[in-house]
């Protein structure tokens, strides 16, 4: 830089309202002049695999998360559109077990379903999505998973063959692109990690910046994610806290929505006004039997004991009146039990409900500003008898740092990961089925297990006896064992070590989410029979 440039230049970094600083300027001045002046076109080059690395959080060599994007020779060959395919993956490992898994914040979410343009479907395993050839300046188009998201995206590679890995680390995160994560990220973290090791020739970093057009409809497919619609006695509310009204008891209970207009019916917004202490302040009114929610911002945890009535999260609801109209709130919540507390009218808006193949979702329209914060916006979605929470991601500029093929793979191997092979398509794991599966006994149909797998891939049991619907006996987690005969098929045996005489062999559905088989119990009042359930 010259020095007529240099006194200039100190005071735009300078500036806090232009985002730079000392530490990100020459990375941020690198990707854009890549950007403005794109290097001459290569000849076409022979096909070849390749993988980027699109995301990394490792605290130890025993806990940590991965998520790439791979290629194979075959998927790298351009179609008569000039179009190439990908897949992603992504691997966990928590307490020394592995998982493994292609979309989705965890492995039952791959199982999620969207709505393509015909049809719902998920993103099968190892299902590829499709992009165009990156041009000159580094743009191409991207359809992920059939339609679950369109868009374009924009990259400038560097070549970082020499560097120390711990450098370019440091750089990318002071640029902003902060999805390369290493223990706390400090210099004394990623010393301890990677020493002064190099970045072998042929590493490269990217800079993409990638933005999403269209976002499809969807919904996780899971017992526990169906809409509950409470009984109108309850959905009545009260104004007067001396009256034992049924919203107190909450009895009769809330059954399972079967349509969105009977959840529109008792959707009306009318609260539950109970008595005020000092720990409730002024306003103590139970919101959640009368308002459906539309997201939640902020990361409390609730129950147990906590220090205060209410969390620091915010909720957004909505209620519905006449002619399409919905009513939005921001409201409190709880912090003993996450319920919803002491609504405010916020905004009002509409809602429509459409056909979408064999479903009909209900979307709204005039959100308030204040729900801007959250990523996707609510959808319900209606299918096969029950109504399902949906969501549509919301879309926007995303901007990440990808290691390609070979400096992907050092940096993972010198973290004790180990390395990845695009032509060899991945795998599941026995952590893979990591969730909750509730399973019903055939002849006796209210009698039910929950089997629950951790992410280490221990497994506990709760048995559900509902012959009393109004009083259920539920038993106390036990250590159920769940074992896998055959992991790619999701075949298991499960076994209860409070009963010798107890066995089961079944399949879990890693995609569809059923669950099904057979049980022998000399011991029990059965001796033989079936099961049939799906994840929660």
């Amino acid at each position: 830089m010259t020095a007529a440039l240099a006194a200039p230049a100190a005071v735009i970094v300078a500036d806090s309202a232009t985002g730079l600083t000392p530490a990100s300027v020459a990375t941020l001045v690198a990707v854009n002049n890549q950007n403005e002046t794109p290097v001459a076109a290569a000849a076409p080059a022979a096909p070849v695999a390749t993988a980027s690395l699109r995301a990394l959080t490792f605290t130890s060599v025993s806990n940590w998360f991965v998520r790439g994007i791979t290629s194979s020779v075959e998927q790298n060959t351009p179609d008569a559109a000039n179009n190439v395919r990908y897949t992603e993956r992504r691997s966990s490992r928590t307490a020394s077990v592995f998982a493994n898994w292609n979309t989705g914040s965890t492995p039952a979410r791959q199982s999620d379903l969207h709505f393509t343009g015909s049809a719902w479907a998920n993103c099968g395993l190892n299902g590829e999505s499709v992009s165009s050839v990156r041009d000159a300046a580094g743009n191409s188009t991207y359809d992920f998973c059939n339609k679950f998201e369109t868009g374009k995206s924009n990259r400038a590679t560097f070549d970082v063959s020499g560097k120390t890995m711990a450098s370019v680390i440091t750089d990318a995160r002071a640029a902003g692109y902060t999805n390369l994560s290493i223990g706390n990220n400090s210099a004394a973290a990623l010393t301890a990690e990677l020493g002064t090791n190099p970045f072998p020739p042929g590493s490269q970093i990217s800079y993409q910046a990638s933005t999403s057009l269209t976002n499809a409809p969807a919904y996780y497919p899971g017992i526990g994610n169906r809409v509950f619609e409470s009984h109108p006695t309850v959905a009545a509310g009260r104004t007067d806290p001396a009256v034992n009204a049924p919203c107190v008891s909450g009895t009769p209970a809330a059954t399972e929505a079967a349509t969105l207009e009977g959840l529109i019916a008792v959707s009306t917004g009318t609260p539950c006004v109970n008595a005020t202490n000092t720990a409730t302040g002024p306003r103590n009114e139970g919101w959640g039997a009368t308002s459906l929610s539309l997201g939640a911002v902020g990361s409390a945890s609730t129950g147990g004991a906590q220090p205060n009535f209410y969390t620091t999260n915010t909720l957004f609801r909505v209620a519905f009146g006449a002619a399409n109209s919905a009513r939005y709130y921001s409201c409190q919540q709880r912090a003993s039990d996450g319920s919803t507390r002491n609504c405010n009218l916020v905004g009002t808006g509409t809602y429509s409900i459409a056909t979408l193949g064999d479903a009909r979702v209900m979307s709204f329209a005039g959100l308030p500003l204040e729900a801007a914060a959250l990523t996707f916006n609510r959808v319900f979605v209606e299918r096969g008898g029950k109504v399902y929470f949906g969501y549509q991601n919301k879309s926007g500029v995303f901007n990440t740092a990808r290691l390609n093929l070979t400096g992907g793979n050092e940096l993972l191997t010198k973290l004790g990961i180990g390395s990845v092979d695009p032509e060899v398509p991945m795998a599941l794991m026995e952590a893979s089925y990591a969730g909750d599966w509730q399973i019903n006994d055939s002849t006796f149909p209210l009698e039910s297990t929950l089997i629950r797998i951790f992410s280490n891939a221990t497994s506990s049991c709760t048995d559900t006896d509902a012959t009393n619907p109004a009083a259920p006996v539920v038993s106390a987690p036990y250590a159920c064992v769940v074992t896998f005969t055959n992991v790619a098929n999701g075949n298991f045996t499960l076994t209860d070590p409070r009963a010798a005489t107890f066995s089961a062999n079944g399949t879990f559905n890693f995609l569809g989410g059923a669950a099904t088989g057979s049980y022998s119990d000399a011991g029990g009042t059965t001796s033989a029979g079936t099961f049939a359930g799906a994840r929660r």
